[in-house]
């Protein structure tokens, strides 16, 4: 009889020690390895079910010899199927195997004490709130459920956040003197002293500032010097520009030389040769000298306005070097950070404070696409509601000012609306962060 040869390699794989065949790795039999089963009451069981994956048959077994789809996994599984509602058994790995095996890996070790886990894998999330929380991608985006009606769309979940929050930045190069702003009022109005001066304030953290205020001050003693200076030019060639004296005396002279001529001209009208041509010759040229005097001087009067209004652009530099230095927020809104302090030198460009604004923001939310398209929502009015923590309901007027034509993987697409904030008394009643509700008007 012949043997084919995939019975001998397989008779030499199983073969053991007793058997006269020498091998360096002594493999025990499938039965001195059992699997050690321990019962776990149900109610000790902690966390959300796993799913059960079907498990290739392992060697040797029964299942393994006769082909069956239910034997155990060689690792284990994390359940077996319970026969008691009472218990459940889970399969466990001894401590360690055999290399021949276990393949040459090596197993961890699992305690009885090994519970199951107490967090779902994030691709088991889903579509479940969590997942809408972005809590399963990692996408920190906050999306809501979508409501479409007749007369009106609803995102329950919409988030605030702010819509203009500029880092302010020194313009020049000098060192700070001052974080400080003249006290105002709701409106913006600078409040004045019993002296009709400002009254200043420091700035901090949750300082309410208006556009236009002063919020820091930079050394500017060298501007100041130098306005001094363009203002003292500037004096000087005004007070050049008007002396006319020059062309009135060009012109005087002018007068006279023409009326000698004339006085001449008419001598020698009365007696031919009375006046010699050389003395006629000299009386037309002194003219002409005072004509052009006259010009001259009309040419550096014009001359001194212009330098007047160079004179002007320099005291103008010298203010706005000093203007520089006076630095203000661009804003309405509140200093959130403050990024320097008084005594520290900048350059240019360098942080000084972070200002929010809050009289104005936005509100980012999702829309389900298969609900609602972009052009059913973009520009639309909108009612955004967000309840305090006592209870109360407010609500606030915007509109949509942008539908992102882009579709998300999970059939949603991003809109912004801008609102318009309120206060109460020194608070805004609307915070970034805060989570709130659109309902867009069709």
């Amino acid at each position: 009889m012949v043997i084919p040869p995939l019975v001998v390699v397989a008779a030499l794989q199983i073969a053991g020690p007793g058997d006269g065949i020498r091998t360096d790795a002594q493999v025990p039999s499938w039965t001195e390895v059992p699997a050690v089963v321990q019962t776990v009451a149900a109610g000790e069981i902690s966390g959300p079910p796993l799913f059960q994956t079907p498990s290739a048959p392992l060697p040797g077994t029964e299942n393994g010899r006769k082909g069956g789809n239910n034997a155990p996994s060689p690792m284990g599984s994390p359940l077996s199927s319970p026969k008691d509602s009472n218990a459940v058994k889970v399969a466990q790995i001894p401590p360690s195997l055999p290399s021949g095996l276990s393949g040459g890996l090596e197993t961890p070790e699992m305690s009885d004490s090994t519970s199951l886990p107490r967090q779902l894998p994030p691709s088991l999330y889903g579509d479940s709130e969590l997942g809408n929380l972005g809590l399963g991608d990692g996408n920190p985006s906050i999306s809501g459920t979508t409501e479409v009606y007749d007369d009106r769309i609803v995102i329950k979940k919409a988030q605030v956040k702010e819509d203009y929050a500029p880092i302010i930045g020194s313009p020049v190069i000098g060192m700070v003197t001052g974080l400080r702003t003249p006290r105002c009022d709701n409106s913006g109005k600078i409040m004045l002293a019993s002296d009709g001066q400002p009254t200043w304030i420091d700035i901090r953290r949750g300082t309410i500032v208006h556009k236009n205020q002063i919020v820091c001050e930079i050394d500017d003693r060298i501007p100041q010097a130098q306005m001094s200076v363009a203002k003292a030019n500037m004096e000087v060639a005004l007070r050049e520009a008007e002396k006319d004296i020059e062309v009135e005396y060009a012109k005087a002279v002018l007068e006279t030389q023409r009326a000698l001529y004339k006085v001449s001209e008419n001598a020698n009208a009365q007696a031919q040769g009375a006046v010699t041509f050389a003395e006629m010759r000299s009386l037309w040229t002194q003219c002409e000298q005072a004509r052009l005097q006259v010009k001259k001087a009309e040419y550096d009067l014009a001359t001194q306005k212009i330098r007047v209004g160079i004179q002007q652009a320099e005291v103008d530099a010298a203010e706005t070097q000093i203007d520089l230095r006076r630095i203000k927020s661009p804003i309405t809104g509140v200093v959130v950070d403050m990024k320097t302090e008084v005594g520290s030198s900048l350059r240019e460009t360098d942080p000084i404070m972070r200002i929010i604004e809050l009289d104005k923001l936005k509100v980012v939310g999702k829309i389900d696409y298969t609900k609602v398209d972009q052009k059913m929502v973009d520009q639309k009015k909108v009612t955004v509601t967000a309840k305090s923590v006592d209870g109360r309901t407010e609500s606030f007027e915007g509109f949509v000012r942008y539908a992102s034509p882009l579709i998300e993987s999970g059939r949603q697409f991003d809109i912004e609306v801008e609102v318009n904030n309120r206060r109460e008394g020194d608070y805004w009643l609307l915070s970034p962060g805060k989570t709130v509700e659109l309902i867009i008007h069709r």
